[in-house]
């Protein structure tokens, strides 16, 4: 017996020894996942894509499987986690067959310990690259461009399936570069992105991402100018906690707030039905008729959507969850909405100790998800990556700086 645990450690040691190795095929089979998933929310054809995609799947579950044992004693929540993510992803793969989740719980498991700027400057070329094909594209004829018309102006989706989704995808791409950069921005930086907002909204009218990207270049001149100097020594870390707090009580709130106006919403002609009418789109009147009809289940409910995507057709009849919310917790079930608040909650705990400014693009995305869809589909929220990757500290604090 002793013989058999001396080479169980010992095949351990070996593997762990090979860390390096594993990261990189991470990274490779991420880049197939992120690129298939990616030119799925396009007017690209995915197809040439199907086989390689399923080969990473593959290759990413053994990856898991490396992480499992080789996950430290100290790991013992982030096993618990895990082992949580796979019962509500497995229970949604087993009861609604869909295996989508499933798969994203893989990739997110296997991303554990690779260092997440690695990870979300390869995100950054990949989607800037498919970006840009699908842009060119869109205007030489090869792609489509979905033209509507709406509130009086054309808007166009780029080569993307919705004008909305294309504004989203530059909204996390923007918030990626602007973590890698630390929240240090030259001046011509600032000044590419603030055109850049101006012409997206132009082009799509897509509101809410435009208002969460000026909040991004607005927050980051804040953070760069004024916040950032406080945490050069070990006496800002009060400051950091009581952001990171600020932050946490900011994303639990826009949960709250969907969940009461979802259950409360009365189309009464009140203030709150005039304004989902006259500016969300009926976003909380279509969740709340999903609430009624379907009600909360553990692994959800098939909830019948049509939206606009993909074609300018008018659909005979509109019906979309687009509050990410909403559309977890009816849709996706209690599980996966509660293992998606523990994600991010984990993600933005590990912002608070080691890059504040994650903790802070977090909460943004929290008030994107708000009236957009996007929160657990990598193809567009990436940081959720972060959640057992390695994140590296913003700040040198008078010590080496240190992952997490």
């Amino acid at each position: 017996m002793n013989e058999i645990l001396i080479k169980a450690k010992d095949l351990r040691y070996r593997m762990i020894a090979k860390k390096g190795i594993v990261d990189n095929i991470f990274l490779i089979i991420w880049a197939i996942y992120y690129s298939y998933m990616f030119l799925g929310t396009t007017m690209i054809s995915d197809k040439w894509l199907v086989l390689p995609y399923r080969l990473s799947m593959i290759i990413g579950a053994i990856i898991v499987v490396y992480r499992i044992i080789t996950l430290e004693k100290n790991d013992v929540w982030n096993f618990i986690l895990m082992c949580f993510m796979a019962v509500a992803t497995g229970g949604f793969l087993l009861f609604r067959h869909l295996k989508i989740y499933f798969i994203m719980a893989v990739m997110i498991v296997a991303a554990k310990d690779v260092k997440f700027d690695r990870i979300v400057k390869l995100t950054l070329i990949i989607g800037t690259l498919i970006m840009t094909v699908a842009f060119i594209g869109s205007q030489i004829g090869i792609v489509e461009d979905l033209v509507y018309f709406h509130r009086g102006a054309n808007r166009h989706s780029l080569g993307i399936s919705y004008t909305t989704d294309c504004a989203a995808h530059v909204f996390y791409l923007a918030a990626g570069y602007f973590l890698i950069k630390k929240g240090q921005l030259k001046a011509i930086e600032y000044i590419f992105f603030i055109c850049l907002t101006i012409l997206l909204y132009y082009l799509t009218r897509a509101r809410n991402n435009a208002i969460c990207l000026v909040l991004l270049i607005f927050a980051t001149v804040i953070y760069q100018f004024f916040i950032k100097s406080l945490f050069t020594n070990e006496s800002g870390t009060n400051v950091r906690y009581v952001l990171g707090g600020v932050f946490i009580l900011f994303f639990l709130s826009c949960i709250l707030i969907a969940i009461v106006l979802m259950i409360t919403y009365k189309n009464d002609g009140g203030i709150i039905s005039y304004v989902d009418s006259k500016f969300l789109g009926n976003r909380i009147g279509m969740g709340n008729t999903a609430y009624i009809e379907h009600g909360l289940e553990l692994f959800g409910s098939d909830i019948p959507q049509m939206g606009y995507g993909r074609t300018t057709t008018a659909p005979e009849w509109y019906f979309c969850l687009d509050s990410s919310y909403m559309l977890v917790l009816l849709e996706r079930g209690i599980l996966i909405f509660i293992m998606m608040i523990a994600m991010t909650l984990k993600i933005m705990i590990k912002g608070i100790k080691n890059n504040i400014y994650l903790t802070g693009i977090m909460a943004l995305i929290a008030l994107q998800c708000l009236v957009e869809h996007h929160w657990m589909e990598l193809a567009y929220n990436f940081f959720l990556l972060a959640t057992f990757a390695a994140i590296n500290c913003e700040i040198n604090f008078g010590k080496k700086s240190q992952n997490v």
